[in-house]
């Protein structure tokens, strides 16, 4: 019940649209109701032979009501569908808000496949929660109240054949169907999640499984969750089956039970044989209400267990974001960064990845942060641009600690270029303007200068308008790296942050480009993470990492030279660097 308590409140904003769609609900079945009720009276009391006047009013009423369902019946699929079309949005835009502070750090805990999945299956599945469910059960309710007054107005005996009939076809089979699918339900979720994370991986994964020859094996692995999926859907379509056979049963055992009740009192004449014909088909009329409630009834157990799925997002470790009103920081603002006592692990029961880190980088510095794999460096980084919460310690950019800026004036004054930069499914005009949206078309050119590609945009079919491809799957990997440094080029941050800025590129390629670069970082400040100690000689101080704290710091020249951890690092390169491979 929390859980769909929990739905409900995402109707809140639409509360009137709700009570104006329920209204029409019941009106729209008891114009049902009353059409064939009316149909029937007009029929029986025609039988007996009256004066057209005595039929007048029964033949204007079927008239008025068969027009008034089909109006009234429009009227509310109009009204409901918007309720349910709002819920969605309102789902949607929940789930953007929640995925915010979520990613991208929390995306190794969310595999791809599994986050496409909750954001269009589960979403979809929550999409008739309302339409199915929650207004169905209301118009039930209502209609069982109405009848239920109604034949009890008509003879005291009838009342409870139609509460019993319809609160049990309405309520107790609902209640059995939806046990009976709920397994089935919840396993057809699990499955199609499943299938969801193996076809993103088959598909980003391809080059690989053809390399190694392992494509029939995970093939293999669809096609069995392809199947277990279907079995599980007949086995869940078959038990809704069997609920909506006991329903239509339960319904017309009502029907006999009021046709059984009347007999005597229509004999003795306490009873007019009429209205007890009328009701009898008014009874059955209200089988319209009853298969809406036992649809929602199979419907329920997959939107709760998507449901789940999706709030289950709430639960999980968040970044704080700071109110967008603060605007701590300018175009042309540049700050002064301090790292205090810093230390972060990526969940309680792991050690640390960083440990009581405490830097000083003044305006304009140029730093390099150096160290052997999973020393720290990337995950410094991941801070800096709030990724990640920290746990201990303090980062103050501009005086200002790092949690109280807003994300719009921190990605104003920070510039990162990543290890495994991302390159859109987009033009290269498009991927190029991320970093600058006003950026001229001269900028844009020279941006491509600078890194060496824009002789080779210059041959593209269709120059800066030529599609990259998925992921840029139409560049060669140093082609993908270069155009990320040239949106780099196109920033205007004060703070620069380079991860690996020369990996994938030849060591003379890399020379030119970082020496641009260098000239365009200016007075600037930089922030450059190195795994080898190669082209670090053009910054002021080298930091070097290890196991998560700072085991040396000095100038290049100072560092090189000596026999510290820096010391052998280059030594170690420059043996590998002298080393000919036959």
């Amino acid at each position: 019940m929390k859980l769909i308590w929990r739905l409900v409140q995402f109707l809140k904003p639409y509360s009137a649209h709700v009570v104006i769609s329920i209204l029409l609900g019941v009106a729209a079945i008891a114009s049902s109701i009353g059409l064939l009720g009316t149909a029937a009276y007009l029929i029986a009391r025609a039988a007996l032979h009256p004066s057209i006047a005595d039929l007048h009013i029964a033949i204007v009423g079927v008239r008025f009501l068969g027009l008034a369902r089909s109006v009234i019946r429009y009227l509310e699929r109009w009204v409901s569908h918007g309720v349910n079309l709002r819920l969605l949005g309102e789902l949607q835009r929940w789930l953007y808000r929640t995925l915010v502070p979520l990613l991208p750090a929390r995306k190794t805990e969310l595999p791809t496949g599994d986050l496409l999945n909750r954001a269009l299956v589960d979403l979809e599945n929550l999409e008739n929660f309302y339409v199915r469910f929650i207004s169905p059960i209301i118009v039930m309710a209502l209609t069982t109240l109405g009848l239920t007054w109604f034949s009890g107005a008509i003879f005291s005996g009838f009342w409870p054949w139609v509460a019993i009939g319809l609160l049990g076809a309405g309520g107790v089979i609902p209640l059995m169907t939806y046990r009976m699918t709920r397994k089935p339900a919840l396993k057809q979720v699990e499955v199609n999640a499943g299938l969801s994370i193996r076809l993103v991986e088959f598909v980003q994964g391809m080059e690989d499984y053809l390399l190694f020859g392992q494509e029939r094996s995970m093939l293999k692995q669809i096609e069995d969750l392809e199947t277990t999926y279907h079995r599980v859907q007949m086995h869940r379509a078959l038990r809704g089956g069997l609920g909506n056979g006991l329903a239509s049963l339960w319904v017309w055992f009502t029907v006999w039970g009021v046709l059984g009740v009347g007999l005597d009192p229509v004999a003795r004449e306490e009873l007019n044989g009429v209205l007890w014909v009328a009701l009898v088909v008014g009874v059955l009329a209200s089988h319209e209400a009853v298969s809406a409630v036992m649809l929602g009834a199979q419907n329920l157990p997959l939107a709760l267990h998507s449901a789940h799925r999706l709030l289950s997002l709430e639960t999980l470790k968040r970044r704080q974001i700071a109110p967008t009103h603060l605007h701590l920081g300018k175009d042309d603002y540049q700050p002064d960064i301090l790292i205090r006592n810093l230390s972060f692990r990526y969940a309680p029961d792991t050690p640390p990845v960083l440990r009581d880190i405490n830097l000083d980088i003044p305006l304009g510095r140029r730093i390099g942060i150096v160290g052997p794999s999973g020393a720290g460096k990337s995950t410094l980084v991941n801070l800096f641009l709030r990724f990640w919460d920290y746990d201990e310690g303090e980062i103050f950019i501009g005086g200002v600690p790092l949690r109280l800026w807003d994300e719009a004036s921190l990605h104003r004054v920070l510039a990162v270029l990543e290890q495994r930069p991302h390159i859109f499914s987009d033009t290269l005009r498009g991927n190029l303007r991320l970093a600058a949206p006003e950026a001229t078309e001269d900028q844009l050119w020279w941006a491509l200068e600078q890194v060496e590609l824009a002789d080779w945009a210059r041959r593209l079919p269709e120059g800066l308008n030529t599609w990259v491809g998925n992921l840029g799957a139409r560049m060669s990997g140093g082609e993908r790296q270069r155009l990320a440094l040239a949106r780099l080029f196109l920033s205007k941050a004060s703070v620069i942050i380079l991860d690996e800025p020369g990996v994938h590129l030849d060591r003379a390629q890399e020379a030119r480009i970082l020496n641009r670069l260098m000239a365009w970082v200016g007075e600037r400040t930089l922030i450059w993470i190195a795994h080898s100690p190669q082209g670090l000689d053009q910054v002021d101080e080298i930091v070097v990492l290890n196991r998560g704290e700072i085991v040396e710091r000095g100038t290049p020249h100072a560092l090189r030279e000596g026999n510290g951890f820096f010391g052998r690092m280059v030594k170690l390169s420059s043996r590998a660097a002298g080393d000919v491979v036959i």
